[in-house]
């Protein structure tokens, strides 16, 4: 016989087995393991590991923890200063609104100063005076013929 004829023999066996039975309502369907064992492994269900493959995987979980909680310290101090670089933005908004208040203030006492100001240079300027004196008997005697130094 020849190889062709042997798988086909062989295929034609394997596709002959009785079906599996349709498990009854509310039962489960039992699958059997059909797996073939594999040389150099040890069975399916055995523990495969070892006591220093077990402390490895240990000390990945603590150093997992680890990380977890410095993530954690990372996130609460990331969030405190943004709390607090929110803080500062609203105080300096009030600052600048007070800053504001103040240079509006100061615009108007400076508006009233210029006022009154104006007003006593009109009422002590010299055509005032020589307004007053004339009106008092001032009489102007004109321009002076020399003008008069200051000893030396």
């Amino acid at each position: 016989m020849s190889l062709y004829a042997e798988r086909l023999s062989d295929a034609a066996t394997t596709q002959q087995a009785e079906p599996a039975a349709l498990p009854q309502f509310g039962e489960r369907r039992q699958e059997k393991n059909t797996a073939q064992p594999v040389p150099g492994l040890p069975e399916a269900g055995t523990d495969i590991m070892t006591p220093k493959a077990r402390k490895k995987i240990a000390a990945k979980a603590g150093r997992r923890k680890e990380s977890m909680l410095r993530t954690y310290l990372f996130l609460f101090a990331l969030g405190f200063v943004a709390m607090i670089y929110i803080t500062h933005i609203f105080a300096t908004e009030k600052l600048l609104q007070q800053v504001s208040a103040a240079e509006q203030e100061l615009e108007r006492v400076q508006m009233i100063h210029d006022a009154r100001m104006l007003r006593y240079e009109q009422l002590t300027g010299p055509s005032a005076v020589f307004e007053r004196a004339t009106e008092l008997g001032f009489e102007h005697a004109g321009p002076a013929d020399y003008v008069i130094e200051r000893g030396r």
